[in-house]
């Protein structure tokens, strides 16, 4: 499938955003511009199950986008509407029963991230953490990967401050 708007991302670019750390870019264009997150998961591989209830589950995440007002999808290998994520996932990343949860906010995100204990054996959520220090760097990649896209927006819908540059 081809990305209709494709990034400027190197190979080293695409391989670290699409080996674990997808949701730092998606977060760092969510806080920049207020877009949703978008969790792709996929349910035949979770990540932790309940011991007493096995429907209660954490399933894999496969990647995350950040979507526009627009409806489109937007990650490092560039942007493309959103009805073309499915196939898009079962193409790149050869997802085996997708699923996708929208988020709104980092709150929501959170479900997926880092790991979580009241009591018990900790559980270990399928996204790392991620600093404040990880997202300048996404930020840094997404101003070289998107040229004047991003900072383009910012002018006209004045949201917030432009990308360092």
């Amino acid at each position: 499938m081809a990305v209709p708007a494709p990034s400027l991302a190197t190979e080293d670019d695409v391989r670290a955003y699409t080996s674990g750390d997808s949701h730092a870019l998606a977060v760092a264009l969510h806080r920049r511009f207020g877009w949703k997150l978008l969790v792709v998961t996929d349910s035949r591989d979770p990540v932790w199950a309940d011991p007493s209830n096995p429907d209660n589950v954490i399933p894999s995440v496969v990647h995350v986008y950040a979507v526009d007002s627009n409806g489109d999808a937007w990650d490092i290998r560039g942007k493309r509407p959103r009805v073309g994520i499915r196939d898009d996932m079962y193409e790149f990343f050869n997802v085996q029963d997708f699923e996708e949860d929208e988020c709104l906010d980092e709150q929501d995100l959170s479900f997926y991230v880092g790991v979580w204990s009241d009591t018990g054996d900790p559980v270990v959520r399928p996204l790392p953490n991620y600093s404040d220090d990880d997202l300048v760097v996404a930020e840094s990649v997404i101003v070289r990967i998107y040229p004047n896209v991003p900072v383009a927006l910012i002018e006209t819908q004045g949201l917030q401050r432009p990308f360092p540059r």
